[in-house]
């Protein structure tokens, strides 16, 4: 509420008034008490029930990258039959469900000075989201001054949506994943164009490597000819993520921040991508009035085709993560896996992951975990590769 001053006018005016009709009867004072209630019915009982009636409803109107401008529309419409005069809107906090962080838009409040009935007015505006994840709008202040603008009256209204904000791909250097394991991915795809491995022949195309060169089909026919190979090992990679309910916001955070940047390096060497985590649970993103979104992603080479993925990684999975794995195997001997968790899984879950890794040379499983790490057996030591992520405060 805000006094202003031909409010106090009037309210000493009325203090007056019922002074001097302590003492004085007359026909008069009945006029002025009528007008006196006309002011208290249009300066309080008339803005509060027109507020309570706004119909408002969010738009957004681009899609939302971190860093980037959003732009967000709130309508509204007067469904009563009194027009409201001397509108105030603002929105209200955004908060990052990932991060916790709430951020207030840096804009102008929207006024107006009468909204007829049945009229319909926009109010844009647009705020820069710093990061990506999950962000949820929860309502909207909205303010009058009535007709005759005395007093303001100011009401809080519930209007929940929810908006996806993608990462935006990030530029990284080695330090990632280790060199020595696109070493490997390098030779094993030198190695892949052996006779044995050939599948076909084609024409050379702009764009094709000199390695994929058959030279011999090359002189035979007098043009290039390039070799496909049927299957280069490598060049696929497993992304597991745990995404169960348990886990703290900030090592969940950290967690999935390096999972954009390694992400971002396999898209950089041409990894074709698998990403597997537990089921969403749909009641939370029902509450968000937004569709469940799915955990696995298969044979994925571009960033756009991942970054939603990465953007609705949330700690809401019922189903542990030991359970996942075991109910869910994976062919992992011609992947390079990569697992990010808070806590490490149970050795068992890390054999069967690891099967055939010690064996066939290839690389060895990849851990980011925030959680010191115990001491691992002899068989699990020597085939997996465990790095530290600092959770953020």
């Amino acid at each position: 509420m805000k006094i202003t001053a031909p409010l106090l006018v009037i309210f000493l005016t009325a203090i007056f008034l019922f002074l001097a009709a302590t003492n004085i009867q007359g026909g008069w004072l009945y006029v002025v008490d009528a007008l006196l209630w006309s002011v208290v019915f249009l300066a309080f009982v008339l803005p509060f029930l027109q507020l309570r009636r706004l119909q408002l409803k969010r738009h957004f109107l681009n899609q939302a990258v971190a860093e980037f401008p959003v732009s967000v529309e709130l309508t509204l419409k007067n469904q009563r039959r009194w027009p409201l005069m001397f509108l105030n809107l603002e929105e209200g906090p955004i908060q990052n469900l990932r991060t916790g962080q709430t951020l207030q838009p840096d804009t102008d409040k929207f006024f107006a000075v009468s909204v007829g009935y049945g009229e319909e007015l926009s109010y844009p505006y647009s705020f820069v989201p710093p990061n990506p994840g999950v962000f949820s709008f929860q309502s909207v202040h909205t303010g009058s001054f009535g007709p005759l603008g005395l007093l303001g009256l100011y009401w809080k209204q519930n209007l929940p949506s929810a908006l996806v904000v993608l990462p935006i791909q990030a530029e990284v250097s080695s330090q990632n994943l280790l060199e020595e394991h696109f070493q490997d991915i390098r030779q094993a795809r030198r190695r892949s164009h052996s006779a044995e491995d050939i599948s076909h022949f084609r024409s050379y195309q702009p764009g094709d490597s000199r390695r994929a060169i058959h030279w011999r089909n090359s002189a035979r026919y007098g043009q290039l000819i390039v070799a496909e190979a049927r299957e280069e090992p490598f060049q696929q990679a497993l992304v597991l993520f745990n995404t169960e309910q348990k886990q703290a916001n900030p090592a969940f955070y950290a967690l999935v921040q390096e999972a954009e940047k390694v992400c971002s390096h396999l898209l950089e060497h041409k990894m074709e991508i698998f990403c597997q985590a537990q089921a969403a649970e749909p009641t939370f993103w029902n509450q968000l009035q937004l569709s469940t979104p799915p955990r696995r992603l298969s044979a994925i080479r571009t960033w756009e085709g991942l970054s939603y993925w990465l953007a609705t990684l949330m700690p809401d999975a019922q189903e542990s993560f030991d359970r996942h794995l075991s109910h869910n195997p994976v062919n992992s001997e011609n992947m390079l896996i990569i697992l990010f968790c808070t806590e490490l899984p149970s050795f068992e879950s890390l054999r069967n992951l690891a099967q055939g890794k010690g064996s066939s040379g290839l690389a060895p499983l990849l851990i980011y975990c925030t959680e010191p790490v115990p001491s691992l057996p002899e068989d699990l030591a020597s085939i997996l590769e465990i790095r530290h992520v600092e959770a953020q405060a």
